[in-house]
């Protein structure tokens, strides 16, 4: 945040510079909030849930649901198109109060019709958009649960949530102009420009602060991409079956906390591939992860609560991945546990 500025002595000088740097950085945020459209998701890995035996969303192998996906895009447009106004009305109303506290001080009284003029004009622009942007986040909010799967899902919800007190904040920035030019009609100089200075703060960090989250929330939507064509779970498959289900010679076990896994030392890429896993929890309750890749590409992941027991799962490769090394990593984090991770290395041939 930008420092605020005591009105000791001349209203010149260093003050002035850094007036002048708080408004350049209001106008700056003023143009960074041009309105942007979440990417269409793109086929990549598969996030599934390991609950009931179901390793996979109902919407597993298909687009995201497009009802619940547009409401959310359009939802998450519509908010920042409603800040950009908001901000680009409050930070000319602070730009124009500048000349006024200028004049309060160099040459007062200021014209009280000017100020009002100034502050009614901030409030017919950017008043409607506050319920504007409030509605834009009840509409996200109300297809969260069918659009997202954890546990992103609860990282979507605090963060929409995380972004009503902004729209909050907005408003009390308009009502601190409003103080600033009450205080400069009636000739106190110092308290319109605290006031004044203050704004033009809040306005800076609330703004970035919302401008940081619809970029997160975009990148959270490009997640709900196009999952895995298919991923399945059954009983645990034996030694004999794990290795033939994926070509390889032996079968690993890796321990990660409660949780144990058994893996293929290899994969067949011949035809379509399959990464066929055994996943054993000791634990009542947790939530696994497992992904594979190969050097930055994303091959192959599922995600979701377990319960104690074992099942044996298949999980579909995606994409071209080339002959060589992978890398396996499991995470683990038992109800009310640690998280725990082990990555693990098995050939593509």
């Amino acid at each position: 945040m930008l420092s605020r500025v005591s009105a000791e002595g001349s209203s010149l000088g260093s003050g002035v510079d850094v007036m002048f740097t708080t408004l350049s950085a209001v106008s700056a945020l003023a143009l960074a909030f041009a309105p942007i459209s979440a990417p269409v998701p793109s086929a990549n890995v598969c996030a599934a849930h390991l609950d009931a035996g179901s390793l996979r969303p109902a919407w597993c192998g298909k687009k995201p649901p497009p009802k619940s996906y547009e409401t959310f895009r359009r939802a998450l447009s519509d908010y920042q198109t409603s800040v950009y106004y908001m901000v680009d009305a409050l930070a000319g109303a602070i730009g124009s109060l500048s000349p006024i506290d200028s004049q309060c001080r160099d040459n007062p009284p200021v014209d009280p019709t000017t100020v009002d003029l100034i502050v009614s004009g901030a409030y017919l622009s950017a008043g409607p958009q506050f319920e504007r942007s409030r509605a834009a986040l009840a509409k996200m909010l109300s297809v969260t649960d069918s659009l997202f799967e954890v546990p992103t899902l609860a990282e979507v919800k605090a963060t929409v949530k995380g972004l009503s007190p902004k729209v909050d904040e907005f408003e009390a920035i308009l009502k601190t102009i409003e103080a600033a030019g009450d205080s400069y009609k009636i000739g106190d100089c110092e308290t319109g420009q605290a006031s004044w200075l203050k704004a033009s703060d809040d306005l800076v960090a609330t703004g970035q602060y919302s401008n940081r989250t619809v970029v997160s929330l975009s990148r959270l939507l490009s997640t709900t991409h196009k999952p895995c064509k298919s991923a399945t779970v059954k009983d645990p498959y034996s030694d004999k079956a794990l290795k033939k289900a994926s070509g390889a010679k032996s079968v690993k076990t890796t321990k990660v906390g409660d949780l144990s896994m058994d893996y293929p030392s290899s994969v067949d890429l011949g035809g379509p591939t399959w990464l066929p896993l055994n996943l054993d929890s000791s634990a009542p309750s947790g939530f696994v992860q497992v992904t594979l890749t190969q050097g930055a590409k994303p091959l192959a992941a599922l995600g979701g609560g377990t319960p104690a027991g074992g099942s044996g799962v298949r999980i579909k490769v995606m994409g071209t991945p080339k002959r060589g090394p992978a890398k396996l990593q499991v995470t683990f984090s038992p109800a009310g546990g640690t998280q725990l991770m082990k990555t693990v290395t098995i050939r593509l041939s």
